[in-house]
Formats: structure tokens, sequence, C-alpha cells
């Protein structure tokens, strides 16, 4: 089993090209973890509104310029600093009130209920009627002829 510092142990059973494969695989993760440990704490470290720690995400300021906040990690180190003014960390709970506050999370869709997996009681009684209207579909689906 070979040993790389950067990674560990990589399998055995595995052909050259599969290891180097792996290897970055592993590398580029690792890499990536680093640089978004340096974000979140050149950020804070907590939530901008109720001081949790974790989860957290980057969320762009009001009036910002436009960036993918997506794109920070693998940003230059230049322009990172110029944009981390224009971000703050949220917890889960206040990016999805954020979200639903812009219009963009409207509860009681398919959206947030199964893509965002909101837990509100709109989007679980959403969740309650689409699997009721699935099964009832299905049902109907294997009585009709072919």
């Amino acid at each position: 089993m070979p040993f790389f510092k950067a990674v560990g142990y990589i399998d055995d059973n595995l052909t050259p090209e599969e290891v180097t494969k792996e290897y970055r695989r592993r590398y580029s993760l690792a890499a990536y973890h680093r640089k978004r440990a340096k974000i979140v704490e050149a950020l804070g470290g907590k939530c901008f509104l109720c001081d949790a720690g974790e989860p957290l995400a980057f969320v762009k300021k009001a009036g910002a310029p436009a960036f993918r906040v997506g794109a920070l990690v693998t940003m230059s180190e230049v322009r990172r600093k110029k944009i981390l003014e224009h971000v703050e960390l949220l917890c889960t709970e206040h990016v999805r009130e954020k979200l639903y506050h812009k219009g963009r999370l409207t509860h009681g869709t398919y959206w947030a209920a199964y893509k965002k997996k909101c837990r509100c009681d709109e989007c679980g009684e959403y969740m309650a009627d689409y699997s009721l209207r699935r099964q009832e579909n299905r049902r109907a689906a294997k009585t009709q002829p072919r």
C-alpha cells in the first residue's frame, strides 16, 4: 500500500494511473479545504448574525460587485482579498431566511422542499401532498391497460 506524505495511504489494487488519479483527487480536496478554512478564519469563523460556528456559507453583501461566491476558493490571493470585503458568513438558517426574503426560495414548492431540504411546516405539507399524488399517479399507471 503506497504512502504519500500529502494524502496518506492509497489502496494497493489500483493501477498506476488510478493511483495518480486518486492522489490528485485527495490532494485537490485537501487543498480546497485548507483554502476554505483560511477564508472562513479571515471572515471571523462564525455566523455574522448569530455567532453559530457550523455549517457556514459565504453570502454576498448588498451592493457587492459581480462575482461568483463559489469561486472564492479558486481565486487568486490578490483578488480574493479585495472581494472578501463584500462577503459575509452566515449559518444555513440565516442563508435560508435571506433567500426567502429575496424571493429566491419560495416555501411550499418542490425546489424548497426537495432540493433545498427546507423543513418548515409549509414545505412539510408540500412534501406529504407530493408523495401522495405521486403514489396515486403510479398506481393509476399500473392499472391502465397497455
